[in-house]
This record gives C-alpha cells, structure tokens and sequence, in this order.
C-alpha cells in the first residue's frame, strides 16, 4: 500500500516519541526500583552479619571446635621409633699347637644390639672383599669367625688398621655400623713348664708355665680339657682372669671346686691384652691318677 509522504513522516514521528517515551518510563522505573534494591540488599547484609555474630554466642557443638561438648581430639602422633645402638668387637685369635704344627690365626667378628631387637641377618665385610653371614650364638651375639686364608696372610699383620664394616637387617629396616677396626694381633705365646709331657699327676696337680712378657696390658687364663674315647675332647674348667705377674697356679678347692677324675687331659694358658686379642700355648698332656704323688 502506498502512503502518502505527508502520512509516512506523520508515522515516524509517532514511532520516534513512542519509542522515546517508552525509554524514559524504563529509565524513571529503574530510578525508582533502585533505592528499594538498595535496602533490601542492606537488610540481607546486616541480617547476615547478625547471624553470624549470634552463631559465635551459641553452644558449639561441632566435633572439631576445642570448645564444644562434641569435641573429639586428634589421636596423638606415635612417637617415632628410636634408631638402634649396635655394639661390635673385633679380635684376634692367636693358637699355638702341638698338631697340626703350624698356629692358626682368626679374626672373629662380633656384633649385638643395644637391646632387644628382631635381626633377621647380619653380615661383616672386610674392606670391599666378599661379605661373610653372621650367626647367631649363645650368647645372643651375631658373629663370625675369618681365618687367615680369608685375608691371605697368615699372621693377620696386613689385617690391622684397615675396616670392617657390618650390615644388619630387620623386619622393617637395615643398617650399616662402622667401620670398625683390628687393632693388635699377638703374635708371641706363652710356653709350659708342667705339666706339659704326658706326665702322671694327682687330681689337683700344679699348673705353671714360663715368664711372658709384653709392652701391653694383659692377663693370663688357664684352662683344662678332657680327652675322651675317640678323641673327643670335653672342656672342664677354665680359671679365672690371672695376673700377668703369675706363672703358676696350685690347682686348690678355693681355684677349682672339683677334683679331676681319673683319665686324660691337656690344658692350655691363654694372654689376653685390653682389647680382648689373644693368644694360647700349646697343649701341655697329663694323665690323671687319684693314687699319684701320695
């Protein structure tokens, strides 16, 4: 349909203030809704503010407030367990004997913990060379005995000064002690006055043996085995730590409680210097006869 032009603008005209007019009423709606938001906005907000103001006035009753009646503490945290102390000894065994002839050389190796402790194994290992198992002893110890062969000398001098070191396992966890150290090897040995041949004595004969000398610290042991059928040979008794000045030792009631029985023996003295190194005499024979020396 054609409109005249006169009616088209008359048209536009309306459209223009109808449409301004309807923004002016939006915006007049908008001033005047505004100021109510306002209000309620501010009302929301002190309501909330003296919500939670009230709430910290009231009983606490969550479990993990300290100041509630519910209040469940934490366990406490399991104190960790202490890493534990071992306790190692490193010595040398120097044994002279009648056969065979050449004297044997041992470093034993020791080890045990501070207190009761689970070990599964242990192991000691000399200078990088391949390690040897621990065995546990009567002694609640964890030892080892390494020959001479072990460290290819046969007098252990190579062996002093240079570490040892030692590798324990627990359930939970392992440790390394060390290194540890061999400090003397004992070379000289105390030699047997009687009796020393084969010789027929009484049940409490007289021990004695040469003069030793050392630059160290040491203390004399003695000791009596039995030599039974088979060459079985049974230990009987072992004095008590002598003095370095001794050289001799009256086999009394007040050293020996027992009296020998008739048979074969042999007995040994032993030096031992302040690090528990020692070395032992040859085997000094003796047969035993109640009716000898009366």
């Amino acid at each position: 349909m054609c409109i005249p032009f006169s009616t088209s603008r008359l048209l536009r005209v309306s459209y223009t203030y109808t449409a301004r007019h309807a923004h002016s009423g939006l915006s007049d709606w908008v001033a005047h809704i505004v100021p109510h938001v306002k209000k309620i906005v501010d009302i929301i907000w002190l309501t909330a503010t003296f919500a939670l103001l009230l709430s910290c006035a009231a009983p606490h009753d969550n479990p993990l407030d300290p100041e509630s009646d519910y209040y469940v503490a934490p366990p406490e945290s399991l104190p960790a367990s202490p890493t534990p102390i071992f306790h190692t000894d490193l010595r040398s065994v120097h044994i002279s004997r009648i056969f065979p002839t050449t004297d044997s050389y041992t470093v034993l190796a020791e080890l045990w913990p501070d207190s009761a402790l689970q070990i599964d194994s242990a192991m000691a290992q000399y200078d990088g060379r391949p390690s040897v198992d621990l065995a546990f002893t009567n002694e609640s110890k964890w030892a080892a005995a390494f020959t001479s062969s072990y460290f290819n000398d046969d007098h252990l001098e190579s062996v002093i000064g240079v570490p040892f070191t030692f590798h324990v396992w627990t359930p939970k966890d392992s440790f390394t002690v060390g290194p540890e150290y061999l400090f003397r090897v004992l070379q000289e040995t105390p030699t047997l006055v009687s009796p020393a041949s084969s010789e027929v004595t009484g049940p409490r004969p007289n021990l004695a043996w040469n003069r030793f000398d050392a630059l160290y610290p040491f203390t004399f042991q003695a000791s009596i085995e039995r030599v039974l059928e088979f060459q079985i040979v049974a230990h009987i008794w072992s004095s008590d730590s002598l003095l370095a000045t001794q050289n001799s030792l009256p086999l009394v009631d007040s050293v020996m409680a027992d009296s020998l029985e008739d048979g074969n023996y042999y007995w040994t003295i032993f030096v031992y210097d302040n690090y528990g190194n020692s070395t032992r005499s040859r085997e000094g024979y003796f047969t035993v006869s109640a009716g000898a020396g009366l």
